[in-house]
């Protein structure tokens, strides 16, 4: 009978001579795609495109009038935080060009920005993907395998990937729950900074770019602000870390800007890792769904990648 639409069937592998394999994949075609699938150069490259782009950003704004005509907006902290909104793609929009020259280099800035932030993004994703199927395609080779061991009578070893229920404990909750957790602490670190460290709202940042005690809300109403409740700190910072950016509530003087700017590159990627590891799962739940029924050979020679021996069919 054909390998293919067997449900009944499942391809294992036996620790045989390399001489009678039949069914293996070749250590050539392996090694291409684990070539492919790391992409050092690419991250090599994202890296040093990264760093490029924030220099010369520096270069072109950093400097009184620079951005937006304003004195304030010229300085490193302004520019680092305004950058941070481009990279992320969060844009506040309260840090924006003044004339139709600045637009333009603006205009063409942001594009190369957006450029790198989505390579950066997909790649990311796309080793995420491979990685969640990678992982799968062995655990289920590996149980196969140990079923192929004991139905041939050489005992009930476990695969090395089924650990003990101790050894499960002390590795921590999975992947995905960890990055739920830093994602959530991300919003939770802004709430709480922007309830009671930079928590004065103003119509005109020259008025309140001050540091006030903490949370002293009568400092701010006397500089004609208003106090920002947890409520609306909360809102920013969701809106923020999920890339929204609304731009009805911002950082409201020179500490909180600087806060942001590290805040919003750091909890944006944590979204993206919490993203990361859900495309993982749904990847890993794919391939043992699409497996479920049976191993076809053609399965079979993707995740023999080793070449070791060649592989029989055994009754499940």
């Amino acid at each position: 009978m054909s390998s293919k639409g067997a449900p009944a069937e499942l391809l294992v592998q036996t620790h045989t001579s390399d001489s009678e394999s039949s069914c293996s994949s070749t250590p050539q075609l392996a090694a291409e795609e684990e070539k492919t699938l790391q992409l050092p150069p690419l991250k090599s490259l994202i890296k040093l495109t990264t760093a490029a782009w924030f220099v010369l950003g520096w270069m072109l704004f950093v400097g009184k009038d620079r951005l937006t005509g304003a004195s304030d907006a010229g300085g490193v902290t302004a520019v680092l935080y305004w950058q941070a909104q481009i990279i992320t793609t969060v844009g506040y929009g309260d840090l924006c060009p003044a004339s139709n020259d600045r637009r333009l280099m603006v205009a063409f800035y942001v594009l190369v920005g957006n450029v790198i932030a989505g390579v950066g993004v997909m790649d990311y994703l796309t080793s995420m993907l491979a990685q969640g199927a990678e992982e799968t395609k062995k655990g289920m080779l590996s149980k196969a395998l140990a079923k192929s061991v004991a139905a041939t009578g050489g005992g009930s070893a476990a695969p090395p990937q089924e650990a003990p229920a101790k050894a499960r404990a002390m590795r921590g909750p999975p992947p995905l729950v960890k990055a739920l957790v830093g994602f959530l602490a991300m919003i939770l670190v802004g709430t709480v900074f922007f309830s009671f460290a930079d928590y004065c709202i103003c119509d005109d940042f020259d008025a309140c770019d001050v540091i006030l005690p903490f949370g002293e809300t009568q400092g701010c109403l006397d500089l004609g602000g208003t106090p920002r409740s947890v409520t609306q700190a909360f809102y920013m910072s969701v809106i923020t870390l999920t890339t929204v950016g609304f731009g009805d509530d911002v950082p409201g003087n020179w500490v909180g800007r600087l806060f942001a700017t590290v805040w919003m590159m750091v909890g944006v990627a944590s979204m993206g890792y919490y993203l990361g590891q859900i495309a993982k799962a749904v990847t890993s739940n794919y391939v043992k769904s699409s497996v479920s029924t049976g191993m076809s050979e053609e399965t079979f020679r993707m995740i023999d990648a080793d070449n070791t021996a060649p592989c029989q069919r055994t009754n499940t």
